[in-house]
C-alpha cells in the first residue's frame, strides 16, 4: 500500500504541550517550531520527561507544539515513519521507508494555518480528519526533493538541533563535524546557507518566543532557551526579530487581542 493511501488509516493524533514542571534529562531535545511524528505502520516511542513516555502504535501521529521537551528514542523495528516541521521559508519533511528516506520541501505559507488547526482542535476525530487532510495537501501542492547535506554539516546540524537549548560553543559544534574550523564553516554554510553560530541563535530565538508566549518567567526563559545572560537573548532578539523580547510580547498580545 503506497503512503498516500495509509495516511487515509491515521487514528490517533496527540499532542504534547511545554510542562514547565518537566527540567531537562541528558538526551532531551526541545523544538523552537511545531513538529509532527507520524508512525505509519511500525512503533514508536517519545519521552516526555525522565520517567514517562509515549508509545506510538502504527497509525498514531503526535503534534509537538514548540518549546517541549521530549526525546525521540530509536525503534528496535524498521517500518515507515513520516516527519514534519517549519522552517523560516519552507515546510520540511521526511518520509522514511525501512533503509530509503525521501526528504522534501513544500509550502509553508498554505500549511502553518493548518498545523495550528490541528494543534488546536480538541478532539481527536476531528485531529485525525485535519491530519490526514494536511498530509495530503502537502503532496498534492507540489513539492521540492531537499538534497543530501555535507555528512559532516549534517552531524553540526544534529547537534545543534539537540543541545541549543544546553551551554554549547561554536567549539562544541565545529567539535562534532571533525573538520577544521575553516571547512567544517564552510561545509554548513554551503549546505544550510547560514553559519553554525547564525543557525544556534536563531533556533534560541525562535524557543525563546515558544516560552515567552506560554507565560514563562524572563529569567527561566534565559535558562530554558540557551542563553547565557538577558542581555545576550536582548541582542540575539535585537538581531532577528528586529526588538526586544518585551517590545515583541507587548506586540503578540496586542495582535491577539485583535482577533
Amino acid at each position: 500500500m503506497a503512503f498516500q493511501e495509509k495516511v487515509a488509516n491515521i487514528s490517533q493524533v496527540h499532542v504534547l504541550s511545554p510542562n514547565l514542571n518537566v527540567d531537562q534529562w541528558l538526551g532531551s531535545e526541545v523544538h523552537p517550531i511545531p513538529t509532527l511524528v507520524y508512525s505509519v505502520d511500525m512503533h514508536m516511542r517519545i519521552k516526555t520527561s525522565e520517567h514517562a513516555h509515549l508509545d506510538l502504535q502504527p497509525g498514531e501521529a503526535v503534534c509537538i507544539r514548540p518549546g517541549t521537551l521530549h526525546q525521540h528514542l530509536e525503534s528496535r523495528h524498521k517500518g515507515m515513519y513520516y516527519t514534519q516541521g517549519f522552517l523560516e521559508t519552507y515546510s520540511d519533511f521526511r518520509l522514511v521507508d525501512h533503509e530509503d528516506t525521501y526528504r522534501g520541501a513544500a509550502d509553508r505559507a498554505l500549511l502553518w494555518d493548518m498545523f495550528q488547526e490541528i494543534l488546536d482542535e480538541p478532539e481527536n476525530e476531528q485531529r485525525c480528519a485535519l491530519l490526514i487532510n494536511f498530509i495530503r495537501n502537502v503532496n498534492d501542492d507540489g513539492t521540492s526533493k531537499i538534497g543530501g547535506e555535507h555528512p559532516s554539516a549534517a552531524r553540526m546540524h544534529e547537534f545543534i538541533r539537540i543541545n541549543a537549548h544546553r551551554d554549547i560553543s561554536i567549539k562544541d559544534i565545529i567539535g562534532a563535524s571533525g573538520l577544521a574550523d575553516a571547512q567544517a564553516f564552510a561545509v554548513y554554510k554551503q549546505s544550510y546557507g547560514l553559519t553554525p553560530l547564525h543557525h544556534l541563535l536563531k533556533r534560541r530565538v525562535y524557543m525563546a518566543q515558544a516560552y515567552l508566549r506560554s507565560g514563562m518567567d524572563r529569567k527561566s526563559v534565559v535558562e530554558k532557551s540557551g542563553f547565557q545572560s538577558s542581555r545576550q537573548m536582548n541582542r540575539a532578539f535585537h538581531r532577528f526579530v528586529g526588538m526586544s523580547p518585551r517590545d515583541w510580547l507587548r506586540e503578540l498580545r496586542a495582535e491577539n487581542e485583535k482577533k
